[in-house]
C-alpha cells in the first residue's frame, strides 16, 4: 500500500503511483480483495471499495473521463475481472442498485458487441480506439478475457447465451491457432495476431497470464458443483473461512469432461512458468534476459491467481499445481529481503535474496503467490 496515492494529499483516487499502468491499479485491487477474503482482513476495505467505484466510469463499464482515449479491450476486460472478483468474494456492492455481477455483464456486452468477423473470422482487437497503435492486433488476453467473462457469466447465470460466447470463442482462438495441440497432452497459448494479414502471421510469444486466463475459464466451464452447497465445501475451506462466496452454479455443462479435459492439457502447458530444477514460477519469456516491461513484470500475480482459483473449480488439480505454488511461495518469501525497509520484494523468486527489482508488479506478485496457500 505505499504505492497507494488515492488518499493523499493531491492523489487520484483508485490510482497508484509510479510507472505502471492503469489497467495494473485494477490488478492490485484484485490482490487486495483476496487479502480481504482470504486473510480476513478489513484494514484496507474501505480503501478498495472506494478505489473500484471511482472506476466504474459513467456508464459502469471501466470507460473512465481519464482513461477513455487509451482505454482497450484487454483493459476494460481486467477491470471486469476485477469485478467477478469482488462478486464471487461477496465484496461490499458498488451501490443498493448495481451489483458488481451487473458490472461485469455491462462489460462483457460491450465487448461481445466489438466481436468482429470481417477480419480473420472473428475475434476482437487488441485497441478499441482505431486510431491507436495496436488496433489491427488481435491479442490472446482480450479474447482470453473474453472467453473468461463468457464462462464465469453462464456459471453464475446459467444463461446459455453466456456458454455459447465462450465457446465460440474458443472456436476461434484454436482455429487461428492462438491456442494450438503442439503435444498430445500439451496446449500451447500464444501472443496473438495482426488482422491486416488475416492472423495468418502468429506472434509466438508466451506469457504466464495468457495461460492463466485459458486454464481458468476451461476451469468453469468443466467444473461441477452439483453436490457442494457452496464453494467453501468444494474445496475443503468451510471451517477455516467465515467470507462466504458466489462460486455455487450447480448447472452442469454436457461438455464437462471435455472441458475437464482441456484444463488439464494447458495445465501442461502451464508447467513450462516454473523452473525445472527448482519448481520455481517466472516469467520465462523475458526473466532470464532481463528484459520484462512493468506489465510484464505483474503477469505472475494474475497467474498465480488462476492457478489457484482452477483449483477452487476443480480440486483433482491440487496434487499437480498444489506443490508449485508452495515452492514458488517460498522462494518469493526470500526474494522479499530488499530495499531500506528490509522487506521489499523482487522478481526473481529463486535468485539468492532480494534481485533488486523493486515496484508495486513485485509487490503484487509476490502476495498473490503468499495468498494463493491459503486456498489450497
Amino acid at each position: 500500500m505505499d504505492y497507494y496515492e488515492g488518499d493523499e494529499s493531491g492523489g487520484t483516487v483508485g490510482y497508484f503511483s509510479g510507472d505502471s499502468d492503469w489497467w495494473e491499479y485494477g490488478q492490485a485491487f484484485s490482490v487486495l480483495i483476496d487479502h480481504w477474503y482470504y486473510c480476513e482482513n478489513n484494514t484496507y476495505e474501505s480503501i478498495i471499495y472506494k478505489g473500484l467505484v471511482s472506476q466504474l466510469g459513467t456508464n459502469n463499464d471501466f470507460i473512465t473521463k481519464n482513461q477513455s482515449a487509451t482505454t482497450g479491450n484487454d483493459d476494460e476486460s481486467f477491470w471486469a475481472l476485477v469485478a467477478l472478483n469482488a462478486y464471487e468474494k461477496n465484496f461490499k456492492e458498488p451501490s443498493d442498485s448495481l451489483s458488481w455481477l451487473d458490472v461485469v455483464v455491462i462489460v462483457f456486452n460491450k465487448l461481445w458487441y466489438r466481436w468482429d468477423s470481417a477480419t480473420c473470422n472473428g475475434g476482437i482487437r487488441w485497441q478499441i480506439n482505431s486510431t491507436l497503435s495496436g488496433y489491427d492486433y488481435k491479442n490472446s488476453i482480450s479474447n482470453g478475457n473474453l472467453f473468461l467473462l463468457g464462462a464465469s457469466l453462464y456459471r453464475h447465470t446459467g444463461n446459455d447465451t453466456y456458454l455459447d460466447s465462450a465457446q465460440e470463442t474458443w472456436n476461434w482462438v484454436t482455429s487461428v491457432g492462438y491456442v494450438a495441440n503442439d503435444s498430445s497432452d500439451v496446449l500451447s497459448v500464444y501472443d496473438g495476431a495482426d488482422a491486416s494479414d488475416n492472423c495468418t502471421n502468429l506472434n509466438y510469444a508466451e506469457w504466464s497470464y495468457n495461460y492463466g486466463t485459458y486454464l481458468v475459464g476451461a476451469a468453469y466451464l468443466g467444473s461441477d458443483l452439483t453436490n457442494a452447497s457452496d464453494v467453501t465445501s468444494e474445496i475443503h475451506l468451510s471451517n477455516k473461512r467465515k467470507r462466504s462466496s458466489n462460486l455455487n452454479f450447480d448447472k452442469r455443462s454436457d461438455s464437462q469432461s471435455y472441458w475437464n479435459d482441456i484444463t488439464k492439457n494447458i495445465w501442461g502447458g502451464c508447467e513450462t512458468f516454473f523452473n525445472s530444477t527448482n519448481s520455481i514460477m517466472y516469467e520465462r519469456t523475458c526473466q532470464g534476459t532481463k528484459t520484462c516491461n512493468d506489465d510484464e513484470r505483474c503477469f505472475k500475480s494474475i497467474f498465480t491467481r488462476y492457478l489457484y482459483m482452477a483449483l477452487v473449480l476443480d480440486d483433482s488439480l491440487i496434487d499437480s499445481i498444489g506443490p508449485y505454488l508452495e515452492k514458488s511461495a517460498e522462494g518469493a518469501a526470500q526474494s522479499c529481503s530488499g530495499g531500506s525497509d528490509g522487506i521489499t520484494c523482487g522478481l526473481n523468486w529463486f535468485y539468492d535474496g532480494w534481485d533488486g527489482y523493486y515496484g508495486l508488479e513485485e509487490q503484487m506478485n509476490a502476495l498473490e503467490i503468499m495468498i494463493s496457500l491459503l486456498a489450497l
